[in-house]
């Protein structure tokens, strides 16, 4: 990322978007297609006209970015996470829930206006990819891309569930995915789980898999076939571009990384030192990183 130094948030004058932050409190509510998004009101007396939305990954929930949405609430940001419909594990919800990429995109267009146009989007692994999706139909003030997927998506979802080049990528294909190791206490429809040691830094003594399983969830391998089919495209709108990826993350690969800065044409990128896909979840000093990270990045473009 261009430049180093830490620059403490800017005193700025309220937003005035049509009284956002009289409607805003921290609450969660219910949209009609279907996501929930949880605010978090600034704090303090100093206001940014910009609102930070957080979107969640493939295999964590929304309430994993919860702490991460509080700390910028508190760094005078309107702040909110946004859980999408058809992840949610229960029994008695959306097991049966038939999830798209447009329907997802629709979540967040709901939700970002619920926090204003002058929206930043901070969007971990499948989030990002939807993020992305989103800037097909609408605009952001800005974007945050953490160990993204990337705008075609076909080569890492083939790396993921090892199905080569010359093996369609269907329902068939996929039905070794459901409800086995981590994931075992899954419901519904089968789902595309993951092996435990490619999300987190299992190595330490610190991890605890039993905590860290209970902020998991997976997306549908039909959600899957979606992505594989529907690549991101769009004549590209400059929207600043924030791209992050994790030192020890065993699912985004360089690779990956470079076709994403490439569509976006931005330099701006950050590494996580000593962090896995799901460090979000069981580093609090990359999760430190990550936060500094985007500070520096909003300060040297807002």
């Amino acid at each position: 990322m261009r430049g180093s130094s830490l620059v403490s948030l800017r005193k700025r004058n309220p937003c005035s978007l049509g009284g956002l932050v009289g409607r805003l409190s921290n609450q969660s509510r219910p949209f009609s297609s279907k996501g929930k998004l949880s605010l978090f009101p600034t704090q303090g007396e100093t206001e940014s006209a910009y609102s930070f939305l957080f979107l969640h990954g493939a295999w964590e929930k929304a309430s994993s970015w919860e702490a991460t949405a509080k700390y910028f609430s508190a760094q005078g940001h309107n702040t909110g996470t946004l859980s999408f419909s058809g992840f949610d594990n229960s029994k008695t919800k959306s097991q049966n829930e038939t999830t798209t990429i447009h329907g997802l995109v629709e979540e967040v267009q709901e939700a970002t206006k619920e926090l204003g146009p002058l929206t930043v989007l901070i969007a971990p692994c499948l989030g990002g990819f939807v993020a992305q999706k989103y800037l097909e139909s609408w605009n952001v003030a800005g974007l945050v891309l953490i160990n993204s997927f990337p705008p075609n998506s076909e080569a890492l979802l083939r790396r993921i569930t090892g199905l080569d080049k010359t093996e369609s990528f269907d329902e068939k294909s996929l039905s070794k995915y459901g409800y086995s190791g981590i994931f075992s206490s899954l419901v519904g429809k089968p789902r595309l789980t993951i092996e435990t040691e490619k999300l987190f830094d299992t190595s330490g003594s610190n991890f605890d898999l039993n905590s860290a399983q209970a902020h998991l969830q997976a997306p549908t391998t039909a959600l899957a076939i979606d992505i594989f089919n529907n690549p991101v495209h769009f004549e590209l709108n400059h929207v600043p571009t924030l791209v992050i990826r994790s030192e020890k993350d065993r699912i985004i690969e360089q690779e990956d990384v470079n076709e994403i800065m490439a569509f976006h044409h931005t330099e701006d990128f950050v590494e996580i030192k000593d962090a896995s896909h799901l460090f979000i979840l069981d580093n609090p000093a990359a999760t430190a990183h990550l936060r500094k990270a985007i500070e520096e990045w909003f300060e040297e473009n807002f």
